[in-house]
């Protein structure tokens, strides 16, 4: 069974069926054993070989950020023989047995997502830290962030759970456009501006401009973003 878990839609189910779907360790004795058991370990990695090449198709369609695989430890290392290394995703195995539903791994999901996001926003706040020290792929606060959205230089919004206190001007039509200062969008010929929550306008400007939005914890000047936002660049223009 393959579940694609997303965040804002019920949870999808393929089920891929093996060349021989119920195979296990043979029981059977005497002197034809390993015959036996040989062709048992080729069903193994035969159908091995069709999960993976199915994980592969998901994971070439959904995009997802993390692979969580649990089941029979003999299965799942003949299945990990069959992915390539992937820098697209992370892949972890979780406890579980071979025969599983989704409800039956769920807490060991949970632990499995809190530790892949607390390692996730650890790296991001490194590298954020270590771009902003150099003066280079990052913007540190408001002014600094909106710019870079203006621009569609932002790879990565960081925000924090507090949110961005204030209001901040935008285009209606083009939300990408938004700045503190209303007459900064006037000059650039727009018209249809209003002003709403800044944590919104953020959120917006980076989804209208193709960003990563990432949720970060409220932290001091020291380890994250002034202001409770920030930005990894895509590129400088300077």
């Amino acid at each position: 069974d393959i579940y694609v878990v997303h965040p804002d839609r019920e949870a999808e189910l393929a089920v891929i069926e093996g060349d021989k779907p119920d195979i296990g360790r043979t029981s059977r004795g005497g002197w034809a054993q390993p015959r036996y058991q040989r062709g048992q370990t080729k069903a193994w990695r035969d159908n091995a070989e069709i999960v993976a090449a199915e994980i592969m198709k998901v994971i070439g369609t959904e995009d997802p950020s993390l692979v969580l695989i649990a089941g029979d430890v003999e299965a799942i290392h003949l299945i990990r023989e069959h992915l390539p290394d992937d820098s697209r995703y992370a892949f972890h195995e979780i406890d579980g047995s071979r025969r599983l539903r989704l409800e039956d791994v769920e807490g060991e999901l949970d632990k499995a997502l809190a530790a892949y996001v607390g390692q996730a926003t650890e790296l991001l706040l490194e590298k954020f830290k270590e771009e902003r020290g150099q003066q280079d792929l990052a913007a540190d606060g408001k002014f600094p962030t909106l710019a870079a959205l203006r621009m569609a230089q932002v790879d990565k919004l960081l925000i924090s759970t507090e949110g961005v206190q204030g209001e901040i001007w935008f285009s209606r039509s083009n939300p990408a456009q938004a700045a503190v200062d209303k007459q900064a969008l006037a000059k650039i010929g727009l018209a249809d501006l209003e002003q709403a929550n800044a944590t919104d306008v953020f959120v917006s400007a980076a989804i209208a401009s193709g960003a990563q939005v990432r949720v970060i914890p409220a932290l001091s000047e020291a380890h994250g973003p002034k202001e409770g936002v920030g930005a990894l660049l895509r590129f400088k223009t300077s």
